[in-house]
């Protein structure tokens, strides 16, 4: 793991904040990435066809018609939205997400606010 991964690199620059004030954001960014992220796939991807719309809309958004053979969205399309649906299904187990994903992505929003 990298030690300063939450730090905030200023370098050379004058900055107008407290110890306190930088070490709360690095908090933060941490529970970011140890807490609010495990939320986010199994909201996203609760449902095979909410997976399947996301990967669509990929699919739109990231102009894939243009630099995939249509062999090759299909493939990534189909499979990939299966994919993040048991990988969503997974984090919730795995991080103990309450049964109504979209309470517990409320309640962690709750606490940062």
């Amino acid at each position: 793991d990298i030690q300063n991964k939450y730090f905030l690199m200023y370098n050379e620059a004058k900055v107008n904040r407290t110890k306190e004030d930088i070490v709360e954001e690095r908090r933060w960014r941490r529970w970011a990435d140890d807490v609010l992220v495990h939320t986010l796939s199994p909201n996203v991807y609760r449902s095979p066809s909410e997976a399947l719309a996301a990967f669509q809309w990929f699919d739109q958004a990231g102009n894939w018609l243009n630099l995939f053979s249509t062999w090759e969205r299909y493939l990534v399309i189909y499979v990939g939205a299966m994919v993040m649906f048991l990988i969503g299904k997974r984090l919730k187990k795995r991080h103990g997400i309450k049964d109504n994903v979209r309470e517990s992505l409320y309640d962690e929003c709750n606490h940062w606010m």
